[in-house]
């Protein structure tokens, strides 16, 4: 191995970016080309017909197919059980979300000095709306950094339920060990136009009213979130609160127009979730 190989190898983070893919030609190129410095990347798409595998294959990804038989395990915990990966680590990058330079780094410094410390990373996301970062506002953390034998996602029986699919819903990996929490944010940058990312989330609002209308699975599902988002599903006029909490509490007036209509559409998103659970109810 010539001196420039072996130092880009030194140099690249060992870990592997896996993006779950299914349609995403507007999105992968950058998702891809922000990876570059881990060990490698991989691709699993379910069945593709734009062109998301051709762009992933030129972009040096190596691509698996993924099929759902509509049971369990999900898109996720089926990549964690059947994908031989090279590295102990994995990171889950959404095909809309970008890895910074300052979170690059940071990533850098945990696989230089702390990986044995920890089995996961949680990660704040930073969101880019309308074309422009939003400096304010509500955030949410995610765990996206994965040691491969001490994680796993929880197996929630949603198969039947409409909205997501073969994807695990909106809850938590279950860690066995120490969290690390990163500061450098994650940024979410979807190329789609605003309407799909609304009937995206009229996706999500049937799941999710769903399952706030099965209180099994429910009580199941918030186990498996996060502390504030357990206590944010308490409360009552959920819309209400979050407006309130993302426009004001978290100064998203300072983003101005951008950061009202962000505040507007996700709470049209919980207001959306709360009308079909009452739908539910009445049928």
């Amino acid at each position: 191995m010539d001196s420039t190989n072996r130092d880009r190898l030194l140099n690249m983070i060992p870990a592997t970016i896996v993006i779950a893919t299914k349609n995403e030609e507007n999105n992968i190129r950058d998702a891809i080309i922000s990876s570059r410095g881990f060990y490698e990347v991989v691709v699993v798409d379910s069945n593709s017909t734009d062109g998301t595998v051709s762009l992933s294959n030129s972009l040096g990804a190596r691509v698996i197919n993924f099929t759902w038989d509509t049971r369990l395990p999900k898109k996720r915990e089926w990549i964690l059980r059947n994908i031989d990966f090279k590295t102990d680590w994995i990171l889950f990058l959404d095909a809309d979300e970008r890895l910074t330079a300052d979170l690059y780094q940071e990533l850098s410094e945990f696989f230089r000095n702390e990986e044995k410390e920890y089995s996961a990373g949680q990660f704040k996301m930073k969101f880019i709306f309308m074309g422009k970062a939003l400096k304010f506002g509500h955030r949410i953390r995610t765990i996206k950094l994965l040691r491969l034998d001490s994680c796993e996602y929880p197996q929630v029986e949603d198969t039947s339920f409409p909205g997501m699919g073969e994807m695990e819903g909106h809850f938590q990996a279950i860690i066995n060990g120490k969290l690390k929490k990163f500061s450098s944010p994650l940024l979410e940058a979807d190329n789609d136009n605003l309407s799909d990312w609304f009937q995206r989330h009229i996706r999500y609002a049937e799941w999710d009213s769903t399952i706030m209308s099965n209180p099994s699975i429910r009580s199941q599902v918030l186990r498996y979130k996060t502390k504030g988002s357990r206590l944010f599903y308490q409360l009552p006029y959920r819309s209400v609160n979050f407006f309130l909490y993302s426009f004001f509490f978290k100064a998203g007036f300072l983003d101005g127009r951008r950061g009202f209509n962000f505040a507007l559409s996700y709470a049209w998103y919980f207001w959306l979730c709360e009308l079909l659970k009452k739908d539910l109810k009445q049928r």
